[in-house]
C-alpha cells in the first residue's frame, strides 16, 4: 500500500528574504564580503595602507553589490534589469505612441554587408 501524495507548496523557486535580501541575492552579498575582506587584507599588508584607507576602500564591492542589487533587482520583475540596459544601450524602443518609435533600429554590421551582396 503507498502513501497518499499531499501537495506541501514547497518549491525551489521561493523567494525568502534573509538579510532582508530575496533569493539568490544573499549569495552575491556573500561572495562580495567575502571580496571585500580579501581587498581590505590585500590593501592593509601587501600595500601598506592604513586600516581607514584599507577599509574605505576595500569595503566598495560589498556597498556596490547591495546597490546593484537594490536598485536592479530587489522587487522587480525577472527581466528589469535587462530591460534597463537596453533601453540605455539602444533607446527607448517600447512606447504605445507609434509616431515616437524608430523608424529603423540599429542592426549589426553583418546583415547589413550581407545585403549589400
Amino acid at each position: 500500500m503507498s502513501r497518499p501524495v499531499r501537495p506541501t507548496g514547497a518549491s525551489d523557486d521561493s523567494s525568502g528574504k534573509t538579510w532582508g535580501l530575496s533569493g539568490e541575492g544573499v549569495i552575491l552579498v556573500a561572495f562580495a564580503i567575502i571580496g571585500s575582506i580579501w581587498f581590505v587584507m590585500t590593501l592593509r599588508s601587501g600595500l601598506h595602507w592604513s586600516w581607514g584607507a584599507s577599509c574605505g576602500v576595500g569595503i566598495s564591492p560589498t556597498i556596490l553589490t547591495i546597490a546593484w542589487w537594490l536598485i536592479f533587482k530587489e522587487g522587480k520583475r525577472k527581466s528589469y534589469q535587462w530591460d534597463v540596459y537596453e533601453a540605455f544601450l539602444g533607446g527607448d524602443f517600447w512606447t504605445r505612441q507609434p509616431e515616437l518609435r524608430p523608424r529603423q533600429r540599429l542592426r549589426p554590421m553583418w546583415t547589413v554587408d550581407e545585403e549589400k551582396k
